[in-house]
């Protein structure tokens, strides 16, 4: 089944980010993946503020890191942001391995995700590390994987 972080909300009236992890372990729990089924996965469910601290996991194991000479030397996002303009995640190009066609945003928190070239609007090769992006987050046999990715062109003073 295909997943995708959505918004919902809950029966206090609070929005909160329905995360493919959540999704998936409703799943695996053999229940109705519905938000309101949330609270069957943990006792304790996620505030709305807690959930824009919180990632999907990656099962995507790193292969290949990036060269000890490129460190990353920029800022890392201290929560996931979602633009309110497009409904996209923001986020922090960390590296890009053109041979292999993958690399890792950072997101919130300093978790990362996996994307494909193929998930690039665009040149792959045109993104640079560091770089704000915008993208989207889908669920593939391997876990979560960011798609429709593009350079971000707001203002990035208001990010943290």
């Amino acid at each position: 089944m295909s997943y995708r972080d959505k918004w919902e909300v809950d029966e206090n009236g609070n929005k909160f980010l329905f995360t493919v992890e959540m999704q998936r372990k409703l799943a695996e729990k053999g229940l109705p993946v519905e938000a309101e089924n949330v609270t069957e996965v943990s006792s304790n469910p996620p505030t709305p503020k807690q959930q824009n601290q919180t990632a999907p996991s990656t099962d995507h194991k790193q292969e290949e890191q990036a060269p000890a000479s490129e460190s990353i030397d920029f800022s890392i996002p201290t929560t996931i942001q979602i633009d309110p303009q497009t409904g996209k995640y923001i986020g922090r190009m960390k590296w890009y391995n053109q041979k292999k066609g993958y690399g890792f945003i950072v997101r919130g928190g300093g978790e990362e995700i996996f994307f494909h070239k193929t998930g690039v609007a665009g040149e792959p090769n045109s993104l640079q590390e560091g770089e704000w992006i915008l993208y989207d987050v889908e669920e593939t046999r391997k876990g979560p994987e960011a798609t429709d990715i593009e350079p971000y062109s707001g203002d990035t003073s208001l990010l943290n």
